[in-house]
């Protein structure tokens, strides 16, 4: 099993360490800046290679690194949005089938999400397959115990695909990027209100930066999106900042949270566990902090 993890300007993209753990810290590194960011990688690795590749579509990146994967049995990519993007690509190119956002891989098949994110199902594949592992579910593998790997460069051939140029990256929309990879999140429980509620709480995550979201809970009772779901059940994140209005901080939502820089909570009940987690913990009501700083912030921004 080899984990083929994606680089753009010298950083490892979302999702490379669960990628690394699943294929045992055999690693292939393919994009710009594989060597910067091999010293990001190289402590958790016990096999590292990389591919240094142009600016280009999934499709030339999928032909040029194929035959040096071909190989291996399971050949899993970083779950990252370049990741979810090449791996399709790369499945078809080898003639695999693809397992996209997996729990847990094995060289019989994948765990993967199901019902929306309530259920988890076992998949079993006859033969090799490509797969995509979720981001956050694996958490901080401990450094290799033969220290830090040494990066092998490989060459590829040119392929018959056209290269694309790149006229530039534009900055990520925090509302609307996937949670796993958004680094501020706001987020609600069934403490905060019902569906109103949580269209004003995305109103205060653009105003911060923010993705919004929310507890399974709220996803049950339809006042969001599954997608918006934070828990083992649903998204896995790993926020630099988290603030959660009337989240109580059941395990199932809390082993999804990873490791927040800052976490803020606002609640009634002083000793639930979201508020003992906090490093600001504000006794509250929910709902009405969130009004009085929403209208804060929109009388500051008019």
């Amino acid at each position: 099993m080899i984990a083929i993890v994606v680089v753009r300007a010298g950083v490892a993209e979302d999702g490379w360490l669960d990628a690394l753990h699943e294929a045992d810290g055999n690693v292939l590194l393919v994009g710009g800046g594989v060597a910067d960011a091999a010293g990001q990688v190289a402590p958790y690795a016990s096999r590292l290679s990389g591919v240094a590749l142009r600016e280009g579509g999934p499709a030339t990146w999928a032909a040029a690194i194929a035959p040096l994967v071909e190989d291996h049995e399971v050949v899993l990519v970083s779950g990252g949005f370049d990741g979810r993007l090449l791996g399709p690509y790369l499945a078809h190119t080898l003639g695999r089938p693809f397992i996209a956002q997996a729990l847990e891989v094995t060289t019989a098949g994948a765990v993967v999400p199901a019902l929306g994110g309530t259920a988890q199902r076992q998949l079993h594949v006859a033969g090799n397959f490509v797969a995509s592992i979720q981001p956050g579910v694996v958490g901080s593998p401990a450094p290799a115990a033969g220290g830090p790997a040494v990066l092998e460069l490989l060459e590829v051939t040119a392929t018959e695909h056209r290269e694309l140029t790149s006229l530039g990256v534009t900055e990520a929309d925090a509302t609307t990027i996937d949670l796993a990879e958004a680094s501020r999140i706001v987020a609600g429980g069934a403490g905060l209100g019902g569906a109103d509620a949580f269209e004003a709480l995305a109103r205060l995550g653009a105003h911060l930066g923010a993705s919004m979201g929310a507890t399974r809970v709220v996803a049950d009772r339809g006042d969001v999106d599954f997608s918006r779901q934070i828990g083992t059940t649903g998204v896995a994140v790993d926020p630099a900042l988290y603030v959660a209005f009337g989240i109580s901080g059941a395990i199932q939502h809390t082993a999804g949270l990873g490791h927040p820089d800052h976490i803020i909570s606002v609640n009634l009940d002083p000793s639930c566990p979201m508020m003992q987690m906090a490093d600001l913990a504000i006794e509250a009501d929910a709902s009405a902090t969130m009004a009085a700083l929403l209208e804060l912030l929109e009388e500051d921004r008019g």
